[in-house]
């Protein structure tokens, strides 16, 4: 499928304390944004983390909410993805690379949410990213200069490790 246009939000990342905080915003507010957005025709395809991913940042947590409260009242054919991990793989590196790599190469667990990810029996969709998604994929990593610092995990990576954690996209289809 072809993409003619990527919509964003005019929401900002929670840590900026403004109005325009993506967490400010009403739950319902937020998907009258979008079907505004939708007034155009064609097909969409939303994509986003479950409530699950990494830490369970809160901005993440929310959009999921969104997304469920937008799949009741928009009629429109649509397909819909959450974004997950692969538990399985995650749990298995980690017991063979937890030893092998120093400290700053790995992440850290403490973050994590106590509900883990998706068991690898029922993730519905594995995208491999080409050597430019992975690329601009580590981009965006290095963007987030917040809350990823170029000596931590997972930008302490080498290339090989990085490729073997992020090199593929764990999709789970949205009914």
């Amino acid at each position: 499928m072809d993409c003619e246009h990527i919509y964003f939000l005019d929401c900002l990342d929670s840590k900026y304390k403004w109005k325009r905080s993506f967490y400010n915003y009403s739950l319902w507010g937020v998907v009258k944004l979008v079907q505004q957005l939708l007034s155009f025709d064609g097909k969409y395809v939303f994509v986003w983390y479950d409530k699950r991913w990494g830490y369970g940042h809160k901005d993440h947590i929310k959009l999921n909410r969104v997304v469920s409260r937008l799949n009741k009242v928009v009629t429109q054919d649509h397909l819909y993805y959450e974004i997950t991990l692969n538990e399985s793989f995650w749990k298995d590196w980690l017991d063979e690379y937890s030893q092998k790599l120093n400290k700053t190469q790995l992440p850290e667990t403490k973050y994590w949410s106590k509900e883990f990810w998706t068991e690898e029996s029922k993730i519905s969709y594995f995208y491999k990213l080409t050597k430019k998604e992975l690329a601009i994929k580590k981009a965006m990593f290095e963007s987030y200069k917040s809350q990823i610092y170029g000596g931590e995990f997972p930008l302490s990576l080498s290339s090989k490790y990085f490729s073997m954690l992020f090199g593929i996209e764990y999709l789970n289809k949205w009914i």
